[in-house]
């Protein structure tokens, strides 16, 4: 919300002695340094900021000074009541009120030009609950930072979407810049097996595989510069469907490998695997693709590796895959327009 407020400011050119103004002042300000201020009201022009987002208080006892020079402007202030909660989503303004991050940049033209509402698809209290969970976990395990997207797979309307550590927008200053960093949109990382799924609708799709093939994952598949491996693998052959449900390196690899590297950059093209989301927030990560892709990377990027995109990325991807194949741009905003490919 926005609530009404009163700005300082000072003509220098009438203001008659700048020395006894600025201790007046800084009695009243404390937070305000004399020579700070004498030096704004002995500098040229006609006008200078000197305090913004007075109190009622503050106002009354500066008029009550009555040195001429010193004016009010009436102004606005931006409060988030809700703190930390949606920051990364809303985001911040600046001392101006202009739009510094979230939807705050990313829609400011929208936010103060227009007088349609802007409702968001976010849940207050589901937000709330996954943010407690993540900070229960953070401390749990010493984390750096955690992330998590609740999405709606039929529409893709973000329900809730958390990054720790994150900052109260209320606060000017902001001690811990990893705190303004949305790991959910802007960072881009590696996601490992939960890149499977994609993996096995991928190969299907093609018509190369089958759902009752099985591929050999008894040992280690060799290839010219690496070897893939299983982890705690069953060293055996394997249905396409106990590839998935044992997650298995070795019989994702095979599969791709089968398909090949064309159909699978398409295919990950296809669910915006390629490019930054197009999503309302001013903080958007782009993937970091591989350019080459040769055998190396069809084999483990059928595994989650070599290939790095956002979280935001993963979960809009798998509502595709659970929706009936329908591609859903993500979205913040309620009833928003929809891209589907």
């Amino acid at each position: 919300t926005s609530l009404p407020t009163v700005n300082l400011y000072a003509n220098p050119r009438k203001i008659l002695n700048p020395g006894e103004a600025s201790r007046q002042l800084a009695k009243i300000l404390p937070e305000l340094k004399p020579e700070e201020v004498y030096k704004k009201l002995t500098a040229r022009g006609s006008f200078v900021y000197l305090k913004r987002n007075l109190t009622p208080s503050q106002q009354y006892q500066i008029n009550y000074l009555g040195i001429p020079g010193l004016e009010f402007e009436n102004g606005e202030k931006r409060v988030y009541p809700h703190k930390n909660l949606f920051a990364h989503i809303i985001g911040a303004t600046n001392i101006d009120n202009e739009g510094i991050s979230g939807i705050e940049k990313e829609l400011d033209e929208r936010l103060t030009q227009s007088d349609i509402p802007l409702t968001l698809s976010v849940d207050v209290g589901v937000q709330d609950t996954i943010r407690e969970n993540l900070l229960a976990a953070v401390d749990k395990f010493h984390a750096l930072g955690a992330t998590a997207v609740l999405l709606d797979v039929k529409t893709s309307e973000i329900v809730a979407m958390v990054s720790l550590p994150d900052y109260d927008p209320n606060i000017n200053k902001i001690k811990n810049e990893n705190a303004l960093f949305n790991m959910a949109t802007k960072g881009v990382y590696e996601p490992g097996s939960v890149l499977k799924i994609f993996n096995t609708a991928m190969s299907l799709e093609s018509g190369k595989v089958k759902v009752a093939d099985r591929f050999d994952a008894s040992e280690p598949l060799k290839l010219k510069y690496n070897v893939i491996k299983d982890y705690r693998g069953e060293n055996r052959w394997l249905s396409v469907p106990e590839i998935l449900v044992y997650s298995s390196n070795i019989g994702s690899a095979r599969m791709a490998l089968k398909v090949g590297g064309n159909e699978q950059r398409n295919f990950l093209e296809k669910i915006g695997f390629f490019e930054e989301l197009n999503v309302e927030v001013a903080e958007r990560g782009k993937p970091l693709v591989p350019k080459r892709w040769g055998e190396g990377t069809i084999a483990t990027v059928a595994f989650g590796y070599g290939l790095a995109v956002s979280p935001l990325h993963v979960v809009t991807g798998y509502a595709a895959m659970v929706n009936g194949g329908i591609y859903h741009s993500p979205t913040l905003i309620k009833n928003g327009p929809k891209t589907t490919d």
